[in-house]
C-alpha cells in the first residue's frame, strides 16, 4: 500500500509518496536474511519534491543507497524539514530529495543485504531480490528527468560516507564511453560539462576532488570480475552507479559527495552544508553559500586500481585510515595466492575507500594517486 501527501508552502507544492515494499502474494518483508523471491516486488520510494513558482535548474538529491551510511539520510532530512518550516526558501528552480533509497539495508545495517544496490543502475537492470527492485525505481524515476532531446537543466547530487576515518571529498562522474570521438562540437560540449562539474564539486565545502572511478573498475583483471561474479559482457553494466545512471538520463552534471565516516556525527554537517551549496550553485536560493575554508587548486585523486577480494584467505595490510598514503612496493592486500603491491613508478599512491570487513566477491577498496 502507497499513499501521496500533497502539502503547500507558499509558492511551493511538495508530494511525497512514503516508501512501500508490495510483494505479489504474502505480506512484507519476508525476512531479511531469507531467500529472494522470485516472482519480484513492487518498489515505491519515498520522494519528496519542491517547485518554486519561478523556473530555474533541477537539483536531485540522493541518499542512503548504503544501508550503514546515515549522514547523508539524516542531512537531507534537515533540508526537508527546513523547506517545509520555511527556513529554507526556493527561489526558482525545482528540489528533488530521495532521503532513503535502501530501507531494507539499513534495517540490517549494512552496505548491502543481496547486492550492491549503487551497481547496474541502467535500463537493462534486473534481477529476482527487493535491492534490484529498487535499481529498477530509481531508472524510472531518472527516465522522467530525461526530455525528448536526452538532456534537461538537471543536476544531481548523491551523498555517501566511508568506513574508516578521512576527511570529505567529492566524485566526479565519468565522461561517457568514446566521448572523445564525437564531433569537435560535441567534444566542447562535454568539456564544458566537466568542467561545470567540477566546480559544482568544489562548490560543496571540499578541497578534494576523486575522478575516474569507472576506469579503475574497467581495468580489472579477469579474476576479479570472475569474484564479482560477473562475465565481461556483464561486467560494463555493473560499473554503472548512481553518478553514471545520472549521465545516462540527461544530468548535466552529476557528483557523489563522500562526507566523512559512516558514523561521524560531523559528517552529517558537511552533508548538510553540501546540500545547501548546491541549491545556491544551482541558483535554486538566493542565501549565501555557507563557508568553508576556501581553496583556490583542488587537490585532485585519480582511481587507478580496484581491489577486489577474490576468496577467505585475502586481507588488507596495514590499512587503517582512508585516503592513507602508501609507498612504491608496499604490500597492500596478501592472501594465499596473491600479493598485491603498490606501484613502484614514483608518486603520491594512497588507498581509497578502504573495506576491511568486504566479503569475498566484494572491492576492499582502490588504489589511486594524486594527480594535481
Amino acid at each position: 500500500m502507497s499513499f501521496y501527501a500533497s502539502i503547500s508552502h507558499g509558492a511551493l507544492v511538495q508530494e511525497r509518496p512514503c516508501v512501500s515494499f508490495i510483494p505479489p502474494q504474502k505480506a512484507y518483508p519476508p525476512g531479511i536474511n531469507s531467500e529472494p523471491e522470485e516472482d519480484g516486488y513492487t518498489i515505491q520510494l519515498e520522494k519528496h519534491h519542491f517547485k518554486a513558482e519561478e523556473a530555474g535548474d533541477h537539483l536531485v538529491i540522493t541518499a542512503r543507497i548504503h544501508g550503514n551510511e546515515p549522514s547523508g539520510e539524516v542531512a537531507a532530512r534537515r533540508v526537508i524539514a527546513e523547506i517545509q518550516s520555511g527556513h529554507i526558501k526556493l527561489a526558482r528552480g525545482q528540489l528533488t530529495i530521495f532521503p532513503l533509497l535502501n530501507p531494507l539495508a539499513k534495517q540490517a545495517n549494512v552496505r548491502g543485504i543481496w547486492v550492491d544496490t549503487n551497481r547496474d543502475i541502467h535500463p537493462n537492470s534486473h534481477g529476482p531480490t527487493p535491492e534490484h527492485q529498487i535499481r529498477k525505481a530509481i531508472v524510472a524515476e531518472f527516465k522522467k528527468l530525461k526530455n525528448f532531446f536526452g538532456f534537461r537543466n538537471w543536476h544531481l547530487l548523491d551523498l555517501h560516507s566511508v568506513p574508516l576515518a578521512g576527511k570529505a571529498h567529492v566524485i566526479v562522474s565519468d565522461q561517457p564511453q568514446g566521448g572523445y570521438s564525437l564531433t569537435k562540437k560535441g567534444f566542447l560540449v562535454l568539456a564544458c560539462r566537466a568542467t561545470k562539474e567540477k566546480n559544482f564539486a568544489q562548490s560543496l565545502g571540499t578541497d578534494t576532488i576523486y575522478e575516474r572511478w569507472r576506469h579503475a573498475w574497467h581495468a580489472a583483471e579477469a579474476p576479479d570480475v570472475t569474484a564479482l561474479g560477473h562475465t565481461q559482457k556483464s561486467f560494463r553494466g555493473f560499473t554503472s552507479a548512481l553518478i553514471h545512471a545520472g549521465l545516462e538520463f540527461g544530468a548535466e552534471t552529476s557528483v557523489c559527495l563522500e562526507s566523512g565516516q559512516d558514523d561521524d556525527p560531523q559528517s552529517v554537517e558537511v552533508a548538510y552544508n553540501a546540500i545547501r551549496n548546491a541549491l545556491q550553485f544551482h541558483g535554486l536560493t538566493d542565501e549565501p553559500a555557507l563557508p568553508f575554508p576556501p581553496t583556490t587548486q583542488p587537490e585532485i585523486i585519480r582511481f587507478e586500481k580496484v581491489l577486489v577480494r577474490r576468496d577467505e584467505s585475502e586481507q588488507l595490510v596495514g590499512i587503517t585510515h582512508d585516503a592513507q598514503r602508501l609507498e612504491p612496493g608496499q604490500v597492500v592486500l596478501r592472501g594465499a595466492t596473491r600479493e598485491v603491491t603498490v606501484p613502484n613508478e614514483k608518486a603520491d599512491w594512497l588507498i581509497a575507500h578502504p573495506i576491511p570487513s568486504a566479503n569475498v566477491g566484494r572491492h576492499f577498496g582502490f588504489l589511486a594517486r594524486k594527480i594535481a
